[in-house]
């Protein structure tokens, strides 16, 4: 297991460097999946324009995080199914990390305009408690 945790987490150290050898903020709003349908819903045009391209500049590193950190919850969640089966959650998981992982999608389903992360508990657990658990798992 510590070779596939060691080349999952180098794969993430080229991500970094791949982000970094472009720049990261040199990304072309055309490129970028923009509704404008959606914009017109959020009144984006009575924003001042520079706000704006700064932040369409953000979604593609958002996009490259948020995907890094599905993909690790993914690759810990494998390796708790793998261990716990049915039972990952209760066994592979410390208490105070799924008490909090409750508490925040608790938190979340009040809010009407947060989006739904998924029915699976891994989505809320916060990225820093994923690798207490994978370390947790050799003792």
């Amino acid at each position: 297991m510590k070779s596939d945790l060691y080349s999952f987490a180098f794969r993430g150290l080229l991500a970094e460097a791949a982000l970094d050898k472009l720049g990261r903020m040199r990304y072309s709003p055309e490129a970028l999946n923009y509704s404008e349908e959606i914009a017109k819903k959020l009144y984006l045009d009575d924003i001042d324009e520079k706000y704006v391209q700064q932040s369409k500049s953000m979604i593609t590193v958002f996009t490259a995080i948020t995907a890094f950190e599905n993909a690790t919850r993914e690759f810990v969640y494998s390796v708790l199914i793998d261990a716990y089966k049915h039972e990952w959650w209760e066994k592979g998981v410390q208490n105070s990390i799924r008490e909090k992982a409750q508490t925040r999608k608790d938190a979340e389903s009040k809010v009407k305009w947060h989006v739904n992360r998924g029915d699976a508990m891994m989505s809320y657990l916060e990225f820093g408690d994923l690798p207490k658990i994978m370390c947790s798992q050799g003792n």
